[in-house]
């Protein structure tokens, strides 16, 4: 049987094979092309974004591809993700794009604020919840406009 696009070839990436054995579950969430293009690299080329020149914007911001990468190969469909650092968002959009769950922290509200209105942008009928003190409020109770 020929192996599928997105079926893993134990003999592609058989040097795997001193850290994990072939069915180790990063290389099988991969397709074959994302594997040979940078699945077995220890660096990636990704292009990067442009500063943005409005002061409330966050600064670090990176592009998405990198937690996209990073979350399809470290999860599964409907599993969580954790991400302590928030920022402006950009692992939550990450995560929906890949049908992931995402527990995301920030500790600075202009972030929030910032990032509740990217991913509202990109997923507006997405349900979001704030955590306040133990208590979980859906975004739209909330009365913040996004």
């Amino acid at each position: 049987m020929p192996v599928g696009e997105d079926e893993s070839d134990v003999s592609e990436h058989s040097f795997i094979t001193a850290f994990a054995n072939s069915s180790y579950k990063f290389v099988k969430r991969l397709s074959k092309q994302e594997r040979r293009e940078w699945g077995y690299s220890s660096m990636w080329r990704i292009i990067s974004v442009q500063g943005s020149k409005d002061p409330k914007a966050h600064h670090a911001a990176f592009p998405i591809e990198l937690p996209w990468r990073c979350v399809k190969m470290h999860s599964d469909k409907g599993g969580l993700v954790l991400e302590p650092f928030n920022g402006s968002g950009t692992t939550m959009i990450a995560c929906e794009q890949l049908e992931r769950r995402c527990f995301a922290m920030e500790l600075l509200p202009e972030y929030c604020d910032i990032a509740v209105k990217r991913f509202r942008a990109f997923a507006p009928n997405a349900e979001i919840y704030l955590e306040r003190n133990g208590e979980r409020i859906p975004f739209v109770e909330t009365g913040v406009s996004a």
